[in-house]
C-alpha cells in the first residue's frame, strides 16, 4: 500500500469520527450557514457594485463596531472567497424558488 493511499483512510477516518461526533450532539455536520441578513447585505452590495474585498470589509467593520455575525466557518474575520460562496448560495436560491 502506498502512503498516500494510507494517509487517505486516516483522513477518512478523521472525518466519519467529526460527523458522527456531530450527530450525536443533535447538529448536522459541516458549516453552519451565514445567517439570513448576512446574505441579504452581500446581495445588496453586489447590486450597488461593491467588490468581493469591499464586502468582506464592511462585513469586518461590522463585526468590530456592531459584534455583525462572524464568519460561518468560524475564521476571525471574513474573507472574499466565503462572501463570493455565499452570494452564489443565495443566488442559486432565488433562481430555484
Amino acid at each position: 500500500m502506498r502512503q498516500g493511499a494510507r494517509h487517505t483512510d486516516a483522513h477518512r477516518a478523521v472525518i466519519r469520527a467529526r460527523m458522527r461526533d456531530a450527530r450525536a450532539q443533535g447538529r448536522p455536520p459541516g458549516r453552519r450557514p451565514a445567517p439570513p441578513e448576512v446574505g441579504r447585505y452581500i446581495t445588496a452590495a453586489r447590486a450597488e457594485g461593491a467588490s468581493w474585498r469591499q464586502i468582506a470589509d464592511g462585513l469586518n467593520q461590522l463585526l468590530a463596531d456592531t459584534g455583525a455575525p462572524a464568519p460561518p466557518q468560524g475564521a476571525p474575520c471574513w474573507v472574499t472567497s466565503t462572501v463570493r460562496s455565499i452570494y452564489l448560495r443565495v443566488a442559486a436560491q432565488h433562481e430555484g424558488a
